[in-house]
């Protein structure tokens, strides 16, 4: 036979792909979405084919793409978007062969849309929480909330985690502990945790209640009036389970405790005992750092530690009270009374503190009394205004000698004798009258 006649060819212009080959390769690339979620990206392709139908277009170009999430910016979060375009670039690139990845317009657009944006997040339990829970909510009806409240902070478990727990993961390996597998995670990366201590004998207690010869492998059973009963725990059960505890310890919007609370307070708690970014990560399973450093972030123990990192070698030294004062231009005499106006500001010059000489002093019997508003300043307590009371002089400068001051806040009494105090020794932009008789 010749090989010139043979009907294929090593030409390697031409490409011969079997009709067999091309039916093997096509079931191989719709294995290539998730699994789980493959529903959901099937969805998310019609919706885009279904769009551009719609309005006229049969390409996969950048400028359809960016037309399609301009509108749907309209109606959706960013990271419903970012969704939406991760589902998409899987789906296009399977089904049509096209990198939408590589249109940096569509990445830009994604990316500007999301500045500003806060994401709403779970909240979480504080160990005072948990405490209380465990101590005061009676086990004949949380108890299955106690134990999957352990399980989930002792393991940083989601709610579809705590679901498949089965009875074969849970073990009794040594006196008060217990290990827990978890075979089946959100990343397929197997994790396992222990439980010990306080939080032992609820576990052994709920176990203790399983019915006997239960022909259902779930660790988890529903409980009621005092027993487990044959009928699993739901993962929409899980979910309602930290709204639950906090409607139970009167927490503030007990709808933002969600089924992901319980993952969100282990890695906080983590955090706030002072776990590293690695520690974390290998506790909960994250294969990204960027969650895992959004907990230390929000951590606010965290936050403290690093302020008194930077503080530890500063040292202030405690100031001794001060008045402060300034002197205004002298009033004119007058027959009907003598006017004196108060203001100070807040300087570096101090009151002086010694008796005026006797030149200036008059006698006790014609020296009339005079009372006043008057600020002193403390380094560590702050201004406080205080009533001044002393004795007016015979000078045109109406100073005020042998003034008893005493300052009263929250680090103590504070009193200054014998002080000698000027005219303008308040703040308060008020004017004292007074005339020769004292009144």
């Amino acid at each position: 036979m010749d090989c010139s006649s043979s009907e294929f060819s090593d030409d390697e212009n031409t490409e011969i792909v079997p009709d067999a080959i091309k039916e093997m390769a096509n079931t191989v690339t719709l294995n290539l979405l998730p699994t789980k979620s493959k529903r959901l990206y099937t969805a998310a392709y019609n919706a885009f084919k279904k769009w551009r139908r719609e309005n006229g277009s049969n390409s996969f170009c950048e400028d359809v793409l960016l037309a399609y999430f301009a509108q749907l910016s309209k109606k959706y979060a960013p990271p419903s978007l970012w969704a939406t375009y991760s589902m998409l670039k899987s789906t296009i690139s399977t089904y049509d062969n096209v990198e939408i990845g590589r249109y940096k317009k569509q990445t830009a657009f994604l990316k500007k849309n999301n500045l500003g944006y806060r994401p709403k997040k779970s909240s979480v339990f504080s160990q005072e929480n948990i405490t209380k829970f465990l101590n005061e909510a009676p086990d004949d009806i949380y108890l299955c909330e106690k134990v999957a409240l352990i399980f989930g902070i002792s393991g940083a478990l989601r709610r579809e985690e705590l679901v498949n727990i089965t009875v074969d993961d849970v073990k009794k390996v040594e006196n008060n502990l217990l290990l827990v597998q978890i075979p089946k995670t959100k990343n397929y990366v197997p994790r396992s945790f222990t439980i010990t201590k306080e939080f032992y004998p609820f576990c052994c207690k709920y176990m203790e209640r399983r019915p006997e010869n239960c022909r259902i492998d779930r660790f988890f059973l529903r409980f009621s009036k005092g027993t487990c009963c044959p009928q699993p725990v739901g993962i929409n059960k899980f979910g309602s389970m930290p709204r639950e505890i906090a409607e139970y310890l009167n927490l503030p919007d007990p709808k933002n405790f969600t089924g992901h609370s319980f993952r969100r307070t282990s890695a906080t708690l983590l955090v706030d005992a002072g776990g590293d970014i690695t520690t974390l990560q290998r506790h909960g399973g994250w294969k990204s750092t960027t969650v895992a450093f959004g907990y230390i972030a929000d951590s606010i123990k965290n936050k403290k530690r690093i302020c008194e990192q930077i503080t530890e070698g500063i040292e202030i030294q405690k100031r001794p009270a001060r008045i402060i004062a300034d002197m205004e231009p002298e009033p004119e005499p007058s027959t009907s009374g003598i006017s004196v106006a108060r203001s100070a500001k807040y300087a570096n010059s101090t009151a002086p503190t010694s008796r005026p000489s006797p030149s200036q002093t008059p006698s006790d019997s014609n020296r009339p009394k005079q009372s006043c508003g008057a600020y002193l300043y403390h380094p560590d307590i702050g201004l406080y205004s205080q009533n001044v009371t002393g004795e007016e002089g015979p000078t045109p400068h109406y100073t005020f000698n042998h003034c008893n001051i005493t300052i009263t806040g929250p680090c103590g009494n504070i009193t200054m004798n014998d002080c000698t105090v000027t005219r303008t020794c308040t703040i308060m932009d008020k004017s004292v009258q007074t005339d020769k008789s004292g009144r």
